[in-house]
């Protein structure tokens, strides 16, 4: 279970605490705050809901901002058989940017 005092056995963290269980890994510290010997370089994505609507929409995008913010690098979704779904996702979501534009991840 590691060093950190708050460790369980499992469900440690959610989507979000993992990705900034990631990001904090890249900037060279464990969850505990020690300093790591390097900093790994992780191709971070996650999963979003595109098959909502209305304001869960709204919420899904700003939950989308939240998950750049922490470095997410992409985002999947779940399939998708109404093109309108996916569209009001893209027009809501289309104007969000990587905090990291043109980070490049060797292979």
């Amino acid at each position: 279970m590691g060093d950190h005092f708050e460790a369980k056995p499992v469900f440690d963290l959610d989507a979000i605490g993992l990705l900034g269980a990631a990001k904090r890994l890249q900037e060279g510290y464990d969850l505990m705050g020690n300093d790591l010997q390097g900093k790994p370089v992780f191709f971070v994505g996650t999963q979003i809901n595109a098959g909502t609507k209305g304001h869960v929409l709204d919420l899904e995008v700003m939950e989308m901002e939240k998950k750049i913010r922490l470095g997410v690098d992409f985002f999947f979704t779940n399939s998708i058989y109404d093109a309108n779904l996916f569209s009001d996702l893209c027009q809501k979501g289309g104007s969000l940017q990587s905090s990291h534009p043109g980070r490049h991840h060797p292979a």
